[in-house]
C-alpha cells in the first residue's frame, strides 16, 4: 500500500492477512493511494477523503468494494 498525502508526504505499508492496515503517521487528507502485488500495481481512482477505508470500502453498504491488484 502506497499513500501520497496532500502535502506530498509518501507512506509505504504493508497489510496483514486479512487486508488491514495501520499507521500513527501525520497524513494530510485527502490520500492518493495505491496497492502492489508481485509487481502489478493499482490506483484508486480518486482520492481519500478520510483513514477510514473500511467506511468506503465496504460492499454491503453499497460501497465499491475493496481495493485489489488484478491477476496477470
Amino acid at each position: 500500500m502506497h499513500l501520497l498525502d496532500a502535502t506530498g508526504a509518501t507512506l509505504t505499508l504493508t497489510a496483514n492477512a486479512y487486508g488491514n492496515f495501520y499507521s500513527n503517521a501525520p497524513l494530510v487528507m485527502p490520500l492518493e493511494v495505491s496497492v502492489e502485488l508481485d509487481g502489478r500495481t493499482s490506483v484508486m481512482e480518486g482520492p481519500a477523503e478520510s483513514g477510514s477505508c473500511g467506511q468506503c470500502h465496504d460492499p454491503a453498504s453499497g460501497a465499491p468494494g475493496w481495493v485489489h491488484v488484478a491477476g496477470p
